[in-house]
């Protein structure tokens, strides 16, 4: 070995320092001003109480079932009443007005007050009905004074009922309630829709807190080889000092010791950008947006401040679920199928409707009035309530369109709205099918992976003790030793990535199969 260049580092007071942002994720963490040990479990029930899209879901929901209360009012009775008073003088050159013996233009004075209430409204049936109470009085001394009229002032009272009954188009139950039926329907999947946003942040904070989790880990592991660098740097400028080792072997250490701070750098990163976005779906933020907060401080972010530790462990336990089962929960849970299949019941409700707009018109309607008049209020309700006096009437009434164009296109259109939910639920029910199917061939190679891993990572810290023995006793150089721990850092890296994948795949099983909610104990009320 040649003397070293006097070019190069002098002595270990040389070597340079751990730069101050390379500092143990412990002392980070101590010196957030938010300090979160934080389970899975904690997280998740923090996301189901504070995340924004089921805020947004909820509040859906709400309005989807006030629709139905909307919907069923069209059948809410309506009560009118009213009252009017009418002053007239009217000229009039009729003896008939006025009494017979007056000569030109004369004033026909009047009086009229009316009062009126009545109850109108729908039936479920579609029969419409209209019930009635008027009474009016009128005066008109003139016609008394002329002799024309036996009584004045004169009360009129009548009591009503109008009915309506379709036979054809609109007719009966089918028909006026499927706007309600349609609306109890479109609460049902507001409701299966509120479970799959439900289902999807769930996943979503899941597989960002096994992210987290794995960022924390590979930190620890990059801040460990870091350290391991350093360590081996020191030791071959040393021993480069006392001629055992050559310039070109400390060169080799060297540029493992950049490449650990490099790679300790992007694991921090990783880290900074795991967080982030486990507070974000969180809503760690609250009802301040990240706006505010950046206007209140614009100099760090509001989750920079902020330190999370996952307390949970991987869940080691083997899933011992077969597909035919899986895929039996799939179609017996997933929202998204209980959605299609419920808007194929509303479209079928659609089709129907717009199939009986297509028929004319037929309704049968009656009519009965009781009648009474006297000189006051009292008298004439004891001869409306004497029967003496009434009318009533009952028919039919027909009508068809000359062109019925628009309702038979409104029919086809109906029809073909139907057949493409059939196409929609194939394709969903393909894509529930490759989903499962995805999902358990994910999680059979990642157990594999892991327990490979694992063992290739046993088997390169042997391999890399050995060799570092023989670089101390000279028999191998500082180039292998280093290809041999970067290959172990990597295999490290892996094999925490395939223990958080292996986490988030269960978790994609479970979603798949409809059950996610029930394996962390969650439930969506029907109401």
């Amino acid at each position: 070995m040649g003397e070293r260049p006097d070019s190069s580092p002098g002595s270990d007071d040389d070597l340079p320092p751990l730069p101050e942002d390379l500092v143990t994720q412990e002392r980070r963490l101590r010196e957030k001003k938010v300090k979160l040990e934080l389970s899975l479990r904690d997280a998740v029930t923090f996301t189901l109480q504070n995340n924004l899209n089921v805020r947004l879901a909820s509040l859906d929901n709400a309005i989807r079932q006030r629709d139905i209360v909307i919907a069923r009012s069209a059948f809410d009775p309506f009560f009118n009443v009213g009252s009017t008073y009418a002053k007239n003088r009217d000229p009039t050159v009729s003896f008939l007005d006025v009494g017979a013996g007056r000569q030109g233009i004369t004033v026909n004075p009047s009086e009229t007050t009316e009062y009126n209430a009545s109850l109108n409204g729908e039936w479920v049936t579609g029969t419409t009905y209209d019930i009635q109470l008027e009474q009016a009085k009128f005066n008109r001394p003139a016609a008394e004074a002329g002799g024309i009229t036996a009584i004045n002032p004169v009360t009129r009272t009548v009591a009503s009922a109008d009915l309506r009954q379709p036979l054809l188009k609109g007719a009966w139950y089918s028909v006026s309630t499927a706007d309600v039926r349609i609306a109890q329907n479109n609460f049902q999947v507001s409701n299966d829709e509120f479970e799959r946003v439900l289902v999807d942040a769930v996943y979503q904070v899941e597989q960002a807190y096994w992210e987290l989790a794995f960022a924390i880990q590979n930190l620890r592991s990059r801040e460990k080889a870091l350290r391991v660098s350093r360590e081996d740097f020191e030791n071959a400028r040393k021993r480069r000092a006392v001629g055992t080792f050559s310039d070109n072997d400390v060169t080799t250490v060297e540029s493992q010791w950049v490449l650990r701070k490099v790679n300790y750098r992007q694991a921090w990163l990783l880290v900074d950008d795991a967080r982030d976005r486990l507070l974000n779906l969180m809503n760690y933020a609250g009802d301040a947006s990240l706006r505010t907060a950046w206007r209140s401080r614009s100099d760090k972010s509001y989750y920079q401040e902020v330190g999370i530790l996952c307390t949970s462990e991987p869940d080691e336990r083997e899933l011992t679920i077969n597909r035919k089962d899986a895929l039996g929960a799939a179609f017996e849970n997933r929202p998204e199928y209980k959605q299609i299949s419920t808007n194929l019941k509303n479209q079928t409700i659609r089709v129907e409707v717009s199939r009986n707009e297509l028929l004319p018109s037929l309704d049968v309607l009656g009519r009965w009035a009781n009648l009474g008049m006297e000189e006051n209020f009292a008298a004439s309700y004891e001869s409306l309530e004497g029967g003496r006096f009434y009318d009533w009437l009952g028919g039919g009434e027909f009508s068809v369109p000359l062109s019925n164009r628009g309702p038979r296109s409104r029919y086809r259109n109906a029809r073909e709205e139907l057949r493409k939910l059939h196409v929609q639920k194939q394709d969903l029910e393909n894509t529930i099918v490759l989903d499962v199917d995805r999902a358990l061939r994910t999680i059979a190679n990642l157990r594999l992976r892991v327990v490979d891993l694992e063992e290739q990572v046993r088997l390169q810290e042997k391999l890399l003790r050995d060799e570092r023995l023989k670089l101390e006793v000279g028999k191998t150089i500082a180039y292998t030793v280093s290809t041999i721990e970067n290959d172990l850092i990597s295999s490290q890296t892996e094999s925490l990535r395939s223990k958080a994948d292996l986490q988030i795949a269960k978790a994609d099983l479970y979603r798949a199969m409809g059950k996610l909610l029930e394996r962390h104990q969650l439930w969506v009320s029907d109401n």
